[in-house]
């Protein structure tokens, strides 16, 4: 059954697809993982400060959302900067279903995160939650390309994507909360280190796992390619 999953022999003798990165869509797919960080610990700092429990619950619920769609954005615009030179389309159903794993990991982590004392095991907790929703919507969204090459992962890289994923985000929100109240930093510039911090969790578990993937077939015609991906642009945008 994980032979369906992951590769488990020399990869080398089989004839693999490879891929060509636009450094332009690169550097914008982190930018919006960044960018999405940054609100989503903003958000997680007004529900702290808020009184209103309906205020509250609204404030994280926006937050989720945000961060949701924003892991979301942040994937596509990173396959969109893959260029496998073959014809990949995309299952609406799957598409829209990856966004779940990363909003209701964002919504419970940002639920257990708004108090203003967080321990060091809600710390962990949470960053592991955080780092499975950015795991789950990666995979799943792999999961929804359908095109004539066969997709496996190398299991290395693939629990090296995740660990990558949870560590930093736990790292982010150690430097959110912890690093705060030990150093005294203002909430602007915390929530902007800790927002970096996050978006690269959120970029390191992207392209780590692109280097777990293995596409293994004959590439079609490049001529295909361009209009598809204009297509999800466009969907994306």
């Amino acid at each position: 059954m994980l032979d369906a999953f992951f590769i488990f022999s020399d990869s080398r003798t089989l004839p693999l697809l490879p891929g060509i990165y636009q450094p332009w869509l690169v550097a914008l797919s982190v930018l919006v993982a960044i960018v999405t960080s940054v609100v989503t610990l903003y958000m997680a700092g007004l529900a702290a400060r808020t009184l209103s429990s309906g205020l509250r619950q609204m404030a994280l619920l926006s937050g989720a959302l945000f961060q949701g769609i924003g892991i979301w954005a942040m994937h596509f615009v990173g396959m969109l900067a893959f260029d496998l030179c073959t014809s990949v389309h995309y299952d609406l159903q799957l598409t829209l279903l990856s966004i779940l794993p990363a909003f209701c990991a964002s919504w419970v982590a940002l639920n257990m995160l708004a108090s203003p004392q967080v321990s060091r095991q809600q710390l962990w907790l949470g960053g592991l939650l955080v780092g499975a929703g950015i795991g789950g919507m990666h995979y799943t969204g792999m999961a929804a390309m359908q095109m004539a090459p066969i997709l496996r992962y190398a299991p290395g890289w693939f629990v090296f994507s995740l660990l990558i994923a949870i560590l930093l985000a736990t790292l982010s929100l150690w430097i959110r909360f912890g690093l705060r109240q030990l150093a005294r930093l203002g909430e602007g510039r915390t929530n902007l280190l800790a927002g970096c911090i996050m978006g690269f969790a959120i970029a390191g578990m992207h392209y780590s796992g692109m280097l777990s993937a293995r596409f293994i077939g004959v590439a079609e015609p490049a001529g295909r390619v361009v209009a598809e991906n204009g297509k999800m642009a466009a969907v994306v945008a």
